[in-house]
């Protein structure tokens, strides 16, 4: 039923909360965060993450975009429109709802090649915006719940 699973998943954070990051991972809550050092398109970004057990960035809140941020700007997130103009999902499946306010100029430009997302080089109402863009060559940031470190 829906309550027990909502418990298990609390639970699952819960435990993942109490967890330490891998060394040189930033944390904000109970996610690991770690900025590239190398430019990719955002298919290869999302295939080096995945190949070291994490993903491209799926932001869950206002506070963790501002978070973010502080890793600069032209930056890409784990977000596309693949599966039609208009239809934008986070890698982990979740609708990227079009009227969220923290589109650039209240929503993407569209474009038949602008479908990944990326936080933009744009400051409105004193936040860092992300908008859509075409395949180009960016830094990522890559993150995973916090997992246990290996000392």
């Amino acid at each position: 039923n829906h309550t027990s699973s909502l418990s298990r998943a609390n639970f699952r954070d819960a435990l993942l909360c109490q967890q330490c990051c891998l060394q040189f991972w930033d944390r904000f809550g109970c996610k690991c965060y770690r900025l590239s050092s190398e430019k990719a398109s955002w298919n290869k970004s999302r295939e080096f993450c995945v190949s070291h057990g994490a993903d491209l960035l799926v932001v869950d809140s206002k506070e963790e975009l501002d978070y973010i941020t502080s890793y600069g700007a032209d930056i890409w997130l784990g977000a596309t429109a693949e599966a039609g103009e208009g239809m934008w999902r986070w890698v982990d499946g979740t609708v990227l709802s079009l009227d969220n306010p923290s589109w650039s100029s209240g929503g993407p430009h569209g474009g038949e090649d602008q479908k990944c997302l990326q936080i933009a080089d744009i400051w409105e109402n004193s936040q860092y915006k992300w908008t859509d863009k075409s395949y180009e060559i960016l830094f990522f940031i890559f993150h995973v719940y916090s997992k246990v470190t290996n000392v």
